[in-house]
């Protein structure tokens, strides 16, 4: 059974390697040669609704996330990685799934064949945001009616509140479909993301407290995650939730801004950690 008080230290360790600058991760990653006849094992998924900067974070793992970045657009489909995780004398080769979040058929379908018919993923990281979900130019219109329906003013809080809703939805379906998967299995794990965390630093608690079950009546995604644990009881080996951040920059939304409150220093200290952590589960 999973041991919340145990994850909220996780949180808080993640916090102290910020604080006290990262130590070089234990555990390098790169691609799998394009030939190579290398078979691999551990086969991982990387979920989370639209605009959580999902491909961002793969990305950054196998080191494209650089000076002159620019993160990718709208997924047209599921993306494929064939990734070595090496820590220690232990290599890992991994098929990764990093899958669309927006609704719709490419996203049925990649989940489908990741989650469908007898296969699963032995780990899943579900990338979340806090609400501060990336919304593409072509998606701003659908957003501001929506907005005006609702009454509510065009600001960075009346979206990221749209956004959690959504977020909620998308982690439900995707919480449904593992109950499935991952029935009559063991040894599995989920790591929750939580990326931007350049946005909100200074609140970073009340975002650790939205996501993380514990005492009190918490929030729907934390009492819902309690719920999912609790279902797949001493099959699911571990949880984490974790702050992350690898590619700072604002967050703008029609006439409002929210900065970064990072430099690079604070973002290689949550990727390293996350590197680290990866290592650990694998």
């Amino acid at each position: 059974m999973v041991r919340w008080n145990d994850v909220r230290e996780g949180w808080l360790a993640a916090e102290g390697v910020v604080r006290d600058s990262a130590p070089p991760p234990a555990t390098s990653v790169k691609q799998m040669r394009r030939l190579s006849l290398f078979r691999t094992t551990a086969p991982l998924t990387v979920t989370g609704y639209r605009g959580a900067g999902k491909s961002t974070l793969y990305d950054a793992l196998e080191g494209r996330v650089s000076l002159g970045y620019r993160p990718p657009g709208k997924s047209l489909g599921a993306e494929t990685h064939r990734t070595v995780f090496k820590t220690g004398r232990k290599k890992i080769r991994a098929e990764s799934w990093v899958l669309p979040g927006q609704p719709g058929e490419e996203r049925n379908e990649a989940l489908g064949r990741v989650m469908g018919d007898g296969n699963y993923p032995v780990g899943v990281v579900h990338a979340v945001s806090w609400g501060y979900n990336s919304v593409r130019a072509d998606e701003l219109p659908h957003l501001e009616d929506r907005l005006i329906a609702d009454g509510r003013p065009r600001t960075i809080a009346s979206v990221r509140d749209l956004n959690l809703k959504e977020e909620l939805q998308d982690f439900k379906d995707i919480s449904r479909r593992l109950v499935r998967a991952w029935s009559r299995r063991d040894k599995v794990w989920l790591i929750i993301v939580v990326t931007k965390s350049d946005l909100f630093w200074d609140d970073r608690r009340k975002a650790m407290e939205y996501y993380l079950p514990g005492e009190g009546a918490g929030s729907a995604f934390s009492r819902h995650l309690d719920d999912f644990a609790d279902t797949l009881g001493d099959a699911l080996e571990r949880v984490l939730i974790l702050p992350f951040s690898c590619f700072p920059e604002p967050y703008k939304i029609f006439h409002d801004e929210a900065p970064s409150q990072f430099v690079n220093r604070e973002q290689d200290a949550l990727f390293n950690n996350f590197l680290s952590v990866m290592g650990k589960v694998l």
